[in-house]
């Protein structure tokens, strides 16, 4: 019915969803620097364990500096995340915060020279206007 990675990706959406359900929930119990910690620290021994092959799976330098660059924006964008949930509207951050195919999918047309076809942009546009309808 679906290819490996739409399962996959649907497993990550339903799984994102969740988080931020349950990072506003620990956001009513505690600030948001030990949520973050707690919420990561809990993702990495997932990772390990189901992953365990992952520190002799780093085959170049430019491996880690792009985890450790990866690693920063996330970072970033996780305090960023968690800082608008502790301001309320929960459903609004998530829905926005989940727009960050953007920033991938320009990406992909400026620098990495991908076709701009017509459906993409019209994707994109519309996904400006749901950030303009959201934040209202």
């Amino acid at each position: 019915m679906f290819s490996n990675y739409i399962a996959f990706a649907l497993v990550a959406m339903v799984s994102w969803g969740l988080w931020a359900i349950l990072a506003t929930y620990a956001l009513d119990y505690a600030k948001a620097a030990p949520v973050v910690l707690l919420t990561y620290a809990a993702g990495l021994a997932i990772v390990l364990v189901v992953r365990h092959d992952t520190a002799s799976s780093v085959h170049s330098v430019w491996g880690i500096v792009f985890g450790l660059a990866g690693g920063l924006a996330m970072g970033i964008g996780t305090l960023a995340f968690y800082r608008s949930l502790s301001m309320g509207g929960g459903s609004v951050t998530a829905a926005i915060a989940g727009l960050y195919f953007l920033v991938t999918t320009v990406y992909d047309l400026v620098v990495v020279g991908n076709p701009a076809k017509p459906t993409k942009i019209g994707g994109l546009l519309l996904a400006v206007g749901a950030i303009v309808l959201l934040a209202q």
